[in-house]
Formats: structure tokens, sequence, C-alpha cells
């Protein structure tokens, strides 16, 4: 049997609130005319449903979205899915408008039955979880942590039993509670775990849902319709009428019962004429409205009060009613016999959102005025309060300072749990009923960083302009600006955030030199996405040149990290490495979990200094950091410098796996800049393994993302180095010519030179020398030469070298200038650049007939790009070995971490970083945790990596992958 309590298949009912134990149906019900009908109609939809049901038994998941409007049938088809969950784990919630205020309220709803399995999810994550709900004092400011500790729960329930989550009216849902809803919808396919979610397709669907299947349901057909009349009333209808009726109200079931009680008997017999149009439509609720009409004053009054409530909970609707001189239940039982409103469960609902709507809009204001008052009278608890604080502010006539400062308490609860959009809303309505106009301005302030915390990035520019309106402090402007600044720079507009950011800079830059700084420092920042490198260490170095001498510790290390970063991206190397080591003892001060963004930065520039130990260390602590605090943005920017220290040192898969998992981390966070980054980073790798087709794609992709955003460096220099890169690989120095030269003239226009963090020159130069351009490809190399005694990098010396090597006049100049390329590649790990060098080392030895020489070098190269998956690179190494007579030479049989090169190439993505973790010794539940997947999804890919590798055990795995990148 189902493992749910079911009244009446044709009831669709809530959960009673933190109900506990087994698990109960609830939702919203069909009018009483429908009730205890057979659902009609909708042959296909149940067919998709029963399929999806047994999926999730078999441990397939999935989600799927009902979209439709108004009356269609979408809860009933939820009620169909819960009566046929037979052997299931039954969760349901429903959304509520004036819930959409309470962070967690519908999670509480749906997660109430399980709340006994939080022992056994990972202490971090049940504690997050245990703070959003109210369970406990909040665990942290995440807002993915309560979303990973939802997954683990459902993760935990499904492997006692199958689950099948019912969410009706998600448009209402509040929005934590629907972004940790959606969260573990993507993620179900390896648990026995069906999601349905209803949605009105009158009113704006929640920005999570996209990309989930989605099932639109329309109108039911015509047998369906006339079948629905017939058995609706018990007048005699002709055939005629009814199939003209199911046309005109377009099936909706809602529509055609409510007409139905608007036309005579001749009219559907059909001896009377039908008005054209129908009375539908709006009719509809005002033929609601009439019900409600007849019934008693005192009902229609305790009507007003449920409508108005926060919660469909009954005893504190009867305690409003008693309050307001009503009998309490007693007068709620004429609007139940009328199929209006079901009370059971210490529950009272109404059969459907437009009843509930008509019951409060009918009212007369003062009533519903003095509803609110009486149900602020009776809420009690912590949730309770917030639901006070917006009951006074809906009661409130005009600005009231002491509704404005509950209603602050309650953002700042939501803030604590990570609620940041229900924060967002609750201030505004603070701010609107502030009297006092620069706490007005505050609140408004403080909203809009919420909004920004929250991904609502326009809503926050919205809030921001709300606030600059009259603002007449120079702080609080000040304040405006800055945030302002951040939130152009997070959406994609840079160049106007560093505008806001240094006009706000300048205005301070007498009275506050610390906070001028802090910003310039920003700005810096900013810039640098649009591949202005000059311009931004500029502004770094002035940003340091104003600190104090006696100013505050934190201030100095925020700007001269900003610096020595900047100096590092820049090339500027002997500048930068001091700056960086005197900031260690900053850095080792650092709250891990509060600075994973700055960390994570400083990571990336020891990685462009060669400090690849340093770095490797710094990462290790931002992303376990980040891991178990949920904190998506500074997990992906961290995968992502590791991505590139993971490149550099010649582990790609494990490269490829973290930027794969960035692009979907902060495609999560709503970070587009971030996503566009990511992917760049991806299609850098799938141009060093020749995979065009995937490195076209992506660029494309790339250019799509950023095609509205003035992202010079994002839009042009990166996508058209990476396809530079691509054709030299693959044989087409040309084509790379036409892509490298794009970048030269961007390079020369901003700075951007340094050949180690974009290595461009290196690339451009050994293409001219391949179409046998040397003047050209000599003049690039001088300036290379330049660039690699100024930074003082050892790659770029190395390269230099090799290009020297290329172009000697005599073998045995070449063989000294290629020797000293090889020595520099020995003190760096960077596998394929130094293959590079004895490739071309070879190729030279070759044409100066040398070839026992040449075979040597050449197998070399051929074996590091056989390792590392650099085919194109392989390809061209294996032709140059035959041309030196060589017979009999096998690429490599073991990858890069001492596996079949062919299993390693085979893995994929989720795949690779699966095995990275459980050769680290975690358990599958650890793994899970730590990737924000589900165990049985971590099993699942952890069977083909067996599979693929062919090894059998945990050890075997661990053996194999001795030589890969460890993750944190």
């Amino acid at each position: 049997m189902a493992r749910v309590l079911v009244v009446d298949p044709g009831i669709w009912r809530r959960p009673q609130r933190r109900c506990g134990g087994a698990a109960m149906t609830g939702g919203n019900a069909p009018l009483a005319g429908m009730r205890g009908l057979p659902l009609l109609g909708r042959a296909s939809e149940r067919v998709a449903l029963h399929e999806l049901l047994n999926d999730a038994r078999r441990g397939s998941g999935s989600a799927l979205v009902i979209e439709g409007v108004a009356g269609v049938g979408k809860s009933r088809l939820l009620a169909e899915a819960a009566g046929a969950a037979e052997g299931m784990t039954v969760l349901a919630a429903r959304g509520l408008e004036a819930e959409a205020v309470l962070p967690y309220a519908g999670l509480a709803d749906l997660l109430a039955p399980l709340l006994h399995l939080l022992p056994r999810i990972p202490a971090a994550r049940s504690a997050a979880l245990r703070g959003a709900l109210a369970l406990d004092l909040p665990a942290g400011t995440e807002r993915f942590a309560t979303c990973a500790a939802v997954l683990s729960l459902l993760s935990q329930a499904a492997d006692d039993h199958p689950l099948v989550l019912c969410i009706d009216d998600v448009q209402w849902l509040d929005p934590p509670s629907v972004e940790a809803v959606v969260f573990a919808a993507r993620r179900v396919a390896g648990l026995a775990a069906a999601v349905l979610v209803t949605s009105r397709a009158d009113e704006p669907a929640a920005p999570a849902l996209d990309g989930l299947p989605r099932l639109v349901l329309g109108g039911l057909d015509e047998a369906a319709g006339v079948e629905l009349i017939r058995r609706c009333t018990g007048r005699r209808t002709a055939a005629s009428v009814g199939a003209t009726l199911v046309r005109a109200t377009g099936g909706n079931p809602l529509a055609l019962t409510e007409v139905l009680d608007l036309l005579t008997d001749d009219q559907l017999a059909g001896r009377a004429p039908i008005d054209d149009p129908l009375p539908i439509g709006p009719a509809v609720e005002r033929a609601m409205t009439r019900r409600l009409r007849i019934l008693p004053a005192s009902t229609r009054q305790a009507l007003t009060v449920a409508a108005a409530a926060a919660s469909a909970d009954l005893a504190p609707v009867a305690d409003a009613v008693r309050r307001l001189g009503g009998s309490g239940i007693a007068d709620l039982e004429p609007a139940e016999d009328a199929g209006i409103v079901t009370i059971a469960r210490a529950a009272v609902e109404f059969r459907h959102p437009l009843l509930r709507a008509a019951a409060y809009q009918d009212a007369p204001g003062s009533l519903r005025l003095a509803a609110h008052r009486v149900l602020a009278e009776t809420a009690s608890g912590e949730r309770g309060a917030d639901q006070r604080a917006w009951h006074l502010a809906a009661a409130a006539a005009g600005p009231d300072e002491a509704v404005a400062a509950a209603l602050e308490v309650a953002a700042t609860r939501a803030r604590r749990g990570a609620g940041y959009a229900v924060a967002t809303t609750t201030l505004a309505r603070a701010a609107h009923l502030t009297p006092d106009h620069r706490r007005r301005t505050r609140r408004l302030l403080q909203a809009a960083r919420d909004a920004r915390l929250a991904g609502r990035l326009d809503q926050a520019d919205q809030l921001l302009d709300q606030a600059a309106e009259g603002c007449d402090d120079a702080g609080t402007m000040l304040a405006i600006d800055h945030a302002r600044g951040g939130i152009r720079v997070l959406a994609g507009d840079p160049l106007a955030g560093h505008a806001l950011l240094t006009q706000a800079a300048e205005r301070v830059v007498g009275s506050d030199p610390s906070r001028a700084a802090i910003l310039l420092a920003e700005a810096a920042y900013a810039v640098t996405q649009c591949g202005m490198t000059s311009r931004a260490v500029a502004l770094a170095r002035r940003a340091a040149s104003l600190l104090p001498v006696d100013g505050h510790p934190d201030a100095r290390g925020q700007v001269n990290l900003s610096l020595a970063h900047l100096l590092a991206l820049g090339g500027s190397v002997a500048e930068a490495r001091p700056l960086f080591d005197a900031l260690q003892p900053f850095l080792e001060a650092m709250d891990t979990a509060e600075n994973t963004l700055a960390l994570a930065s400083t990571a990336h520039g020891r990685i462009w200094l060669e400090d690849y130990r340093q770095a490797d260390d710094i990462l290790a602590r931002v992303i376990t950091a980040s891991r178990v605090r949920g904190s998506f943005a500074a997990l992906s920017i961290a995968l992502l410098a590791r991505g590139d220290l993971q490149y550099r040192t010649g582990t790609w898969h494990a490269a490829s796996a973290d930027a794969t998992e960035a692009v979907a981390l902060a495609s999560e966070a709503q970070e587009p800049v971030m996503v566009a980054f990511a992917l760049l980073f991806r299609a850098r790798v799938e141009a060093a393994r020749g995979e065009a087709d995937a490195c076209h794609g992506t660029v494309a992709t790339i250019r799509d993302l950023t095609a509205t955003l003035p992202l010079g460096s994002l839009s042009g220099f990166y996508p058209a180095d990476t396809l530079g890169f691509l054709e030299l690989g693959t044989g087409h120095p040309d084509l790379a010519i036409d892509h490298l030269e794009s970048v030269r003239v961007f390079s020369d226009a901003h700075g951007w030179n340094d050949p180690w963090v974009t290595p461009w020159l290196p690339d451009l130069v050994e293409s001219y020398l391949r179409l046998g351009r040397l003047d050209e490809g000599r003049g690039l190399l001088d300036r290379l030469e330049e660039l690699a005694v100024s930074g003082g990098r050892t790659w770029t010396a190395a390269v230099t070298r090799r290009y020297r090597g290329v172009l000697a006049d005599t073998p045995a100049a070449s063989d000294e200038a290629f020797v000293a390329a090889v020595v520099l590649h020995e003190q760096t790990p960077i596998p394929f650049e130094r293959a590079r060098t004895l490739l071309c080392w070879g190729e030279r030895l070759r044409r100066d007939r040398r070839l026992a020489d040449a075979r040597d070098r050449l197998r070399q190269a051929l074996d590091t790009f056989d390792r590392l998956g650099a085919r194109p690179w392989a390809q061209r190494a294996a032709t140059e070995l035959a041309g030196t007579g060589a017979r009999g030479h096998r690429p490599a049989e073991y990858g890069s971490a001492g596996m079949p090169s062919a299993g390693l190439a085979a893995l994929t993505p989720q795949e690779t970083q699966v095995a990275l973790h459980v050769a680290q010794g975690l358990s599958n539940p650890e793994v899970a945790a730590a990737l924000f997947l589900t165990r049985k999804t971590v099993e699942f890919h952890l069977g083909n990596v067996y599979r693929k590798l062919g090894v059998r055990t945990r050890s075997q795995l661990t053996h194999s992958l001795s030589g890969a990148a460890p993750p944190a």
C-alpha cells in the first residue's frame, strides 16, 4: 500500500504544518460540483504520470512541471498521481500567496514527515536545514547550503521507500523553498523519487524552473467535456449545447462547471439562445462571488478571515473569527456545506484559489483591515512573529514605524537562514511603511544587498534607484553607488560598474582614503573583465598609494591583495611575488569560510607566478570550505582556478571535470559572467585535445551569452585566442594567424601582453614559423623575449629558447637553444609545453638529417601528447616520427594518471570527479555530499568508472589514479 493517507481521491488536501510521522497528501481540491468524480480525459497525461512514478520506483527519478491556466485541472492531475503512488511515500506542499513572504514555509510542509532522518545526513547539512526550518538557530548564510541538505535528506528517505514530491501552485511558494525543491529536482536521476510541480500559466513562473521538463495542460477534449457537463448537472443538456460550451470554454473544467450555473434550463436544453460570447473569464469570478453572497453574513466574515490568514491552520482562524464577534469554526460550516472550503485535520482550505481571492476581494475594506489586525493578535512563536508583522503591514493605513521595524526584524531572521529573496521583499515593504526618509533609504539599500545575494540583480538595481531618490546623506549615497557598481559588474556591465566605483572613490579620496582605496581596487577588478589590464594595474597602484600608514590592516590587506593579483595578471612578476609573500600572514589569518573569494583570487595569482604548491594548498582550503558551506559562487571560482592549475601541470581530464562543474554551479548561482569564463576554460581544453566541433560550439555559446555585455575579453580576446590555438594544433597555421592577429590588436590596445596568462604570442610566433614567414616570426619572437626577461618566468624563458632553436642558423646553435629550453622546462612541471619543445626539436633534427636523435625527441613528445589526450599534437609527432624511418612504434598505453588512456579519455567530467574523490578515500555518501549529488548517482557513476578503467575495487582505482591531481 502507498504510505499516504488518502481520504478521497477527488479531494486534494494539504499536510498539517510540522506534522511528522506518515506523509499525507496536500493541496487544492476541485470545486464541489466535481467532488468524487473520476478524472475525465487526460489519457496521455495519466500515462506520462504513471510512467514517471514507475521509473521512480525503479530508482530512475525525474521531475515534471505541469503548467496550465487556472481551473484547467492541474491539481486534479496531481491528486491522480498521489492516488497512484502505490508503495511510495508522498510528500506534498502547496504555495499560498500569503505565505510567499515566509522563508522555507513550503519546505517545512514538504519535509515535515522526513525530519526524523536529519541525524542520518552530514552534520553541516543537517544544521543548515534545521536552521532554515526554524528547528534550531541558523547555521550560516549560504544560499545553497539548504538546497544541498534537502537533496541529502531526500536521498536518505528514498533509500527506505520511493518518494513522490507533489508541489501545487509553485508560483506562490516562497522563493527559498522553490530554489531548494528545484535544486533537488535537477538531481533525482539516480534517486527513487519523482518530483511533480504545478504552475499557473497566467502567473509569472519562478526562473528556477527553467530547464525542467514541462507538461502543458490544455482543456478537455469534446467527449470528456460533454461527459463532465452530464455528470455535473441533473438538468437535461442538449448534445449540441454541450459541444458548444466545451468549445467556448476551451475545455477548461472550472469554466465549464461555473458557466452551467449561469444558464437557464431552456438554454441548456437548446430551447433558448446562449449569449455570445459566453459569460466566462471574469464572469467565472463573478459567479464565485455570487455563491459567496448567498451565505450568512457571519460566514462571509469568517471566510474573509480565512482568506486573509497566512496559513491554513484552523486554530488561529477560529480565534480571529471569535475576536471579531463570531462563533469560530461553526461560522465556516455553511461554506463547507456549499463546497467553498474543506475543514479537516485542523486546517481550513478553499477549494480553489479563485474562491479565496473572491472571498477576500468582495469583503469591505474595513473588514479586511480588521481581519488582518485580529490575525496579527493571534500569531505566536518565531514564525508567527513574521506572520504578525505582515498582517500588521496589511492592516496599516499609512506609514507606521512600529510595523516597519517588525518587518525589518522578520527580514533579519530570513537573512540569517539565507532566505535572501524573502528578506528582499520584506525589507522593501518595510521601507514603504517607513515615515523617516533616511531610515527608509537605509532599508532599501539593505534590501538591494539581499536581492544581490539572492541572484536578483535587476531587482537590486531597482531598489537602489528607489534608495537614491532624494537621498541627502553623502555616506549613504556612497554606499548606494558602491553597491550599484558591484551589481553592474556581476550583471556583466563592468565598464558601468567601473565608472560608478571610480566616481564614488573620487568623492571621498580626501576625507576617507581607505574607503577610496577599496573602491578603486574593486574598479580595477571590473575593467579586467574587459581585458584592460594596463588600466586595471594603474588603478590598483593608485588604490595602494592612497592607503594611510595607520589605516585599518584589513583595508590594507584587501587593496594590496588586489594589486598583487593584477600585477601577476599583467606579467609584473618581480613586483607581484614579494607582495604576495608579504601578504602571507594576512592570508593565513583569514577565515577560509568567510573569505573564499579573496583566497581563490590569491590562488590564481600564485598560478600565474608559477607557485603551484602554494596555489594548490590555498585551493584545497577554499574548495573544502565552499563544498561544506554550499558556497556555489566561491566554489565555481576555485574550481576554475584549480582547473587552470591542472591543465598546466598535465591532468587534463581533471581540469575538464572541474570546468564542467564550475559551469553548472555558476549557472545555478545565476552568474552569467562566471559561466562564460568557465566555458572559456573548457573550450581551451577542447582546443588542446583537438575537439574542433566541441570547441567551436563552446565558443559560440560564450559569444551568445556575452553578446549584449561589454566584455571585450570574453567576447573577443579569449575566444579568438582559443580558436587560434585550436587551428595551430590541427594543422592550420594560416587560420590560426587570422584569429591571433585580432588578439594582437586587442592586446596592443589594452596591455594584455603576458604570454603565461594568455599564450597567444608564442602561438602566433609558431604559426608564422610554420608558414615559413620567418621575418614576421622573428619580430614577434623579439617581443616575446623582452617579455620573458621582464616577467622572469621559467616557462616564458623556455618557450623563447624553443623558437630560437627553430630559427638557429647552425645545428650547434639549435641544440644549445633547445637544451637550454628543456633544462628550464624541468624546473616547472608543464608537460604539454615540454612536449611541444621536444616536438620542435625533433622536427629540426630531422631537417638536419640527424634521424636517430630526432626519433628520441619525437618519441618522448608523442608519449606525452598521447598521455594528455592532445590528439592533433600526437598526430603531428607521429607523422614526424614516421618520417625518420621509425618502425613499430606504438603510442603510449597509459594515461597521465597511470590508467589506460582510452579509458581515461572515455570518462565523463562527472565520472572523473567521482573517481578522483573516491581515490582520496571518501565513502560514497561523502562523495555525494561533496559533489551535491545523490548517493545512488555516485554509485551509478562509480560503476561506469570501474567498467571503463578496467578496475574492480576502490584500492585498484586509488592505485590507478595515484598520479592524478587530488581533489580538495
